[in-house]
């Protein structure tokens, strides 16, 4: 599947507390999108001071971490920006307690662990389409 539009320059901050996941994931994202610029943290408290810096304009997170959880981070986030595109990438996304809190937050998407490489990159297409248009 082709992205988008590969020519655009974007950003996307990436939050995992597994370093392997992170490694992997965070490859597979700049092979498949070559003008990706990717800040990547191990947890929601980095993230947070991480997009506060370069406010990416995707965010990809977990949700279960040290320090601050992902939907923590994401509030935070909303505060910031309330027009933030936020996806989580978690295997909770089912959960009954996740799903309010998602709608509250209004997470742009939420994809289940293990990671699909084809629906992780569809739904990055779909969030740039977001962007740009947005």
């Amino acid at each position: 599947m082709e992205t988008l539009n590969p020519r655009t320059s974007f950003s996307l901050l990436y939050v995992e507390d597994d370093p392997e996941a992170r490694t992997l994931v965070a490859k597979a994202l700049s092979m498949k999108f070559r003008q990706l610029r990717l800040f990547s943290a191990e947890n929601g408290a980095e993230g947070l001071r991480l997009y506060q810096e370069h406010r990416p304009d995707i965010v990809l997170t977990d949700i279960k971490m040290p320090e601050m959880d992902g939907i923590t981070m994401a509030g935070r986030i909303r505060e910031i920006h309330d027009g933030a595109v936020i996806c989580v990438l978690s295997a909770y996304c089912d959960a009954q307690e996740f799903q309010k809190q998602a709608d509250e937050l209004n997470l742009s998407h939420c994809l289940a662990k293990p990671v699909d490489y084809r629906t992780l990159f569809a739904t990055i297409d779909s969030c740039l389409a977001t962007v740009v248009d947005g």
